[in-house]
């Protein structure tokens, strides 16, 4: 069976950071924060067309993901960045919904329903 995104990044942060476990979880809990309000932040300014603020937004929640271990949504992430800068409104749209889905998983292990779904 394969980790879940919330799984990868513990053992990251234990792995890589060489956290102890209990300062991980700590990290993950802030972790849920920033992911929230930066996805909430993106998908309104995507919505809105509003390519400087997906520009920055995404841009954060790539490093975010990375620091988490998480390089497979931070390639979703980028690929928001790339639209954004590139003028490309429709594709930014698209792409900060499917980063959206995408990390919906990361929440899921909290037994809480991501907020910006929907």
């Amino acid at each position: 069976m394969r980790e879940s995104p919330r799984e990868t990044a513990l053992n990251f942060l234990v792995g890589e950071h060489q956290l102890p476990r209990d300062m991980a979880e700590q990290t993950l809990a802030l972790a849920d924060t920033v992911l929230r309000d930066g996805l909430s932040r993106l998908k309104a300014a995507a919505e809105a067309g509003d390519l400087a603020t997906c520009l920055e937004t995404a841009h954060g929640l790539k490093g975010n993901l990375l620091n988490l271990g998480l390089p497979e949504l931070a390639q979703v992430a980028h690929a928001v960045v790339a639209a954004a800068r590139s003028g490309e409104a429709a594709a930014s749209r698209r792409l900060a919904a499917e980063l959206v889905r995408s990390v919906v998983p990361f929440f899921a292990a909290t037994g809480e329903e991501s907020p910006v779904v929907g």
